[in-house]
């Protein structure tokens, strides 16, 4: 057998194999459906695609918050161009919000994005947009303290009026604790 037919079948073969796993992560993807979910280990209720554990940025975000955090908890999945993010932290010592917020907006510092931010409380929202690569994308997200613990919840998405209704349904249908598990329950509760 000709040394150049082997080449171009096991090429072929190759090319084959990473557009069937393309088009297997593609529909995986598009299958993942919004349901309502318990994390304990993040003490939050929330409706979105099965998150995920996400064990090397729990890793990575404790060792870049050193002794100020106690516990990491972080989740998330990108289903249907959209990412989906919670991120549970308990800090040995009271934190600012605002500023928590803050870091948050700074992440995207880079796409220049154009952010509204709402207080409420022991709640703080972002609601935004940037272009990147010719296309617009939004940014929801919600961020509580309770005591020294605090959430994050974020979404990324391409911006339609769609994705934006489905980014602020996860965004509202947070709810902190839903279990009554939290260490220091005796803080004011949030929503």
């Amino acid at each position: 057998m000709n040394v150049r037919i082997v080449f171009w079948t096991l090429t072929v073969a190759v090319m084959i194999f990473i557009v069937a796993f393309n088009a297997r992560s593609q529909f995986k993807s598009a299958q993942n459906n919004q349901k309502e979910q318990t994390i304990e280990n993040a003490y939050v209720k929330i409706t979105a695609p099965e998150l995920e554990n996400k064990t090397l940025n729990e890793k990575s975000l404790k060792e870049s918050l050193g002794e100020n955090a106690e516990k990491v908890s972080v989740y998330g999945v990108f289903a249907r161009k959209t990412e989906y993010s919670v991120i549970y932290v308990k800090y040995g010592a009271d934190f600012n919000l605002s500023d928590l917020c803050d870091k948050v907006i700074s992440v995207f510092s880079a796409f220049d994005l154009q952010a509204q931010t709402n207080t409420d409380s022991n709640k703080m929202t972002v609601s935004g947009t940037f272009k990147r690569n010719n296309f617009t994308y939004g940014v929801e997200a919600a961020l509580y303290k309770r005591g020294k613990n605090s959430w994050q919840a974020l979404t990324v998405f391409q911006m339609s009026e769609e994705n934006l209704k489905t980014a602020r349904d996860f965004i509202d249908s947070i709810i902190i604790d839903p279990l009554g598990k939290l260490p220091d329950a005796d803080a004011e509760p949030a929503k």
